[in-house]
C-alpha cells in the first residue's frame, strides 16, 4: 500500500480544484459539473502515474409509488460504485466504494446514480471544492439581518419538498406558481420533474430559499418562474 498511497498523496498535493462552469441564477452560485471534476482529476492522476478503474458493484431499483405528469412510474435507483486506484509503475492498487442515488422514470437512473457516486468519490478522496455543500443547514448559511430584513434560521426539514411547498405558500405564491418553480428546479437539476430530484439536492434548494429574507425569496422565485415561462 505504501507505493499507491504515496502517489495518491502526490495527487492530493498537486491537484487543482475544478472549474465551476455551471451557474444557478436562483441562489446565485456556481458549481463544478461532472466534466469539470473529471478534467482536473484526470490531469492530476495521469501526471502522478495513477490509473483509476470504476466498477458498478450494485444496482437496486425500487418503485416509489409515484408517477410523472405523463404517467410514467418513477423509480428510486441506488448504486454502489467501486473505484480502484492503480500505481502504473508497480501495479499496486487500493479501492474505495461510494453510493449514489437518483429518481428516474427511464433507463437513465442508474447512470445518474453512478455519476453522483463517482462525483462524491473524487471530490471527497481528493478534497476538492465543487460549489456544493449538502451538509449545511440554513442556520449555518443564513446571513444576518440586513436593513430590517429578517432572515429565517430553521432546522433542516424532514421532507424538504414539502418544506419548499409550505414556504412558498407562506410567501403567498399560488399553486400554479409553485408548480412552475418546481419545474425550474427540475430544469436546473437536469431531470424531468421535481420528484426526480434527489432529496439531498432538494434540501439544498430549500436551505437557500430559507436563508433569504421574504423579499429576496419572492424576487428570486419570480425570476425563476419568468425563466420557465419565457
Amino acid at each position: 500500500m505504501k507505493g499507491i498511497a504515496t502517489k495518491l498523496a502526490a495527487v492530493m498535493a498537486t491537484i487543482e480544484h475544478p472549474e465551476r462552469s455551471e451557474y444557478v441564477k436562483y441562489g446565485d452560485f456556481h458549481y463544478a459539473t461532472r466534466d469539470d471534476i473529471f478534467e482536473c482529476t484526470r490531469r492530476a492522476l495521469v501526471e502522478n502515474g495513477v490509473a483509476w478503474l470504476p466498477n458498478m458493484r450494485r444496482i437496486d431499483v425500487q418503485d416509489t409509488g409515484k408517477t410523472t405528469k405523463a404517467g410514467d412510474i418513477i423509480y428510486r435507483v441506488s448504486v454502489e460504485v467501486g473505484i480502484t486506484f492503480v500505481d502504473t509503475d508497480t501495479g499496486e492498487s487500493c479501492e474505495t466504494v461510494w453510493a449514489g442515488e437518483s429518481y428516474a422514470s427511464d433507463d437513465r437512473g442508474s447512470q445518474a446514480a453512478a455519476t453522483q457516486a463517482v462525483r462524491f468519490a473524487l471530490t471527497n478522496t481528493f478534497m476538492l471544492l465543487d460549489g456544493f455543500d449538502v451538509e449545511k443547514t440554513s442556520h449555518q448559511t443564513a446571513p444576518k439581518s440586513v436593513e430590517g430584513n429578517t432572515h429565517r434560521e430553521a432546522a433542516a426539514p424532514a421532507d424538504p419538498t414539502q418544506a419548499i411547498l409550505e414556504h412558498l405558500r407562506g410567501l403567498e405564491f399560488s399553486d400554479d406558481q409553485i408548480g412552475l418553480f418546481g419545474d425550474f428546479i427540475a430544469w436546473q437539476e437536469d431531470v424531468e420533474g421535481i420528484g426526480d430530484v434527489p432529496e439531498a439536492r432538494v434540501r439544498v434548494w430549500y436551505e437557500r430559499l430559507a436563508a433569504k429574507s421574504d423579499k429576496e425569496a419572492r424576487d428570486s422565485v419570480m425570476d425563476a418562474i419568468k425563466t420557465v415561462e419565457a
